[in-house]
């Protein structure tokens, strides 16, 4: 693939990708951005991948991308195994934002 349309692309998606989740879901949590490492498999190009195959939706399930159901994923599957940790950046905002009963049934919930 030529790296002008590459470039086309990856344009593509920052302008129509918003993220993981559902528009109708109760909370969202808004971060910086997503982190990537540098060893090819996690780039940006890779994420457009995944991205496509799964629709060019503007939020599509964060398992699907990372795992690649169908396709070539990009990995950080951790996040989405059974009781997955909880992610250092969001737990306090969890657990401000709901009850502490609320939070234990959240960290039950697969997001």
């Amino acid at each position: 693939m030529k790296p002008l349309h590459r470039d086309f692309e990856l344009a593509q998606m920052a302008e129509h990708f918003f993220g993981y989740g559902r528009w109708e879901a109760p909370y969202w949590f808004i971060g910086r951005e997503a982190a990537m490492d540098n060893d090819g498999k996690n780039s940006l190009a890779a994420r457009y991948d995944s991205w496509k195959q799964l629709g060019c939706f503007p939020v599509v399930d964060c398992a699907a991308h990372h795992r690649g159901f169908g396709h070539r994923g990009f990995g950080f599957t951790k996040w989405h195994q059974p009781h997955p940790p909880t992610r250092r950046t969001w737990r306090q905002f969890m657990r401000a934002k709901s009850n502490r009963s609320d939070y234990k049934r959240i960290l039950k919930v697969r997001i």
